[in-house]
């Protein structure tokens, strides 16, 4: 069994009208995304277990748990991609997806 038995890409990969597809911060900060794209955004990419540890930490600090940071250096070792990772914080705190789409991830 090899790599190409056991990995197969989603549809999408050959869409070239999607190629040019790529989200910036500066798309979440300037509001131009909003409930479709957050739902494709979490479609298209995979949770990380970095990426979900930074969201948790996030929401347990957001809540009042003060034994957490109030700020979180983003690692390159952290998986998922530090861009990734603060758009998908950012979708969620925004309320345009579900938090429970991440945690069925």
């Amino acid at each position: 069994m090899t790599i190409f038995d056991n990995c197969k890409p989603r549809q999408s990969v050959f869409d070239r009208t999607r190629r040019d597809t790529v989200l910036n911060l500066s798309d979440f900060l300037e509001g131009k995304l909003d409930e479709h794209a957050a739902t494709q955004f979490f479609t298209e990419n995979f949770v990380t277990a970095g990426m979900k540890m930074l969201i948790q930490k996030s929401f347990d600090r957001l809540s009042g748990a003060h034994d957490q940071p109030s700020a979180y250096l983003l690692s390159q070792a952290m998986g998922g991609g530090k861009t990734h990772s603060m758009i998908a914080l950012g979708l969620l705190l925004a309320g345009l997806v579900c938090n429970d789409y991440v945690g069925s991830r």
